[in-house]
């Protein structure tokens, strides 16, 4: 009996321990998902610049490069505009690859963001971060024609310790009409990008 009244000491402490860093991961959660406290805020302004990979069924597996703008009503709302760039990779042994008169694609549209407030834990400390839908409607030039496209997508922000950018991934499909010698086609394309976003105020 004479370890007891150690024991019952280290016990207390191991539990105080374990009090307090839970308290700490508590309050770092709270401040990470506080809208008063979060990186994206109302009446903000974000450019988000981005490259990644472009896979299309007739397009091809390719890169694709832009940037979007956009300005945050609130701290769920965004309205933007989109400008992509992508190299048309179709084969150029089969009809529709023969037929292109320029392999140079250019997207436009407007959309809108809705924001939800998340967070991420790294060790001890806490990322704040958003999940994303992104909703939006504009035009596709393929082979120098201009055709309706839809656009459907979301993905994550992550916001690091600095206030005034954040880094982006995210998937987007793009529902578009293919103009081809054998009659136009309905086709639904993915990208998988990465950038940065840069927020001001």
């Amino acid at each position: 009996m004479r370890h007891g009244p150690s024991l019952f000491l280290l016990t207390f402490i191991g539990c105080l321990a374990m009090s307090l860093q839970g308290a700490e991961a508590t309050t770092s959660l709270s401040m990470a998902l506080d809208p008063a406290m979060r990186h994206r805020a109302c009446h903000q302004w974000e450019l988000n610049p981005y490259g990644g990979s472009y896979l299309g069924r007739h397009l091809g597996q390719t890169w694709t490069a832009g940037a979007r703008g956009r300005y945050h009503v609130n701290e769920t709302w965004a309205l933007g505009a989109h400008y992509g760039y992508v190299r048309n990779r179709a084969d150029a042994s089969g009809a529709y690859g023969q037929s292109l008169t320029t392999r140079d694609i250019h997207m436009v549209s407007g959309e809108v963001l809705i924001s939800n407030d998340a967070a991420l834990r790294l060790g001890r400390r806490m990322v704040e971060m958003d999940f994303y839908l992104t909703v939006g409607a504009g035009s596709m030039q393929l082979n120098a024609v201009w055709e309706p496209m839809g656009v459907l997508g979301g993905g994550v922000k992550l916001y690091p310790r600095a206030s005034w950018y954040a880094v982006v991934i995210d998937v987007n499909n793009y529902a578009h009409m293919t103009p081809r010698p054998q009659g136009a086609r309905f086709d639904v394309d993915t990208t998988f990008t990465g950038g940065f976003s840069f927020l001001w105020p």
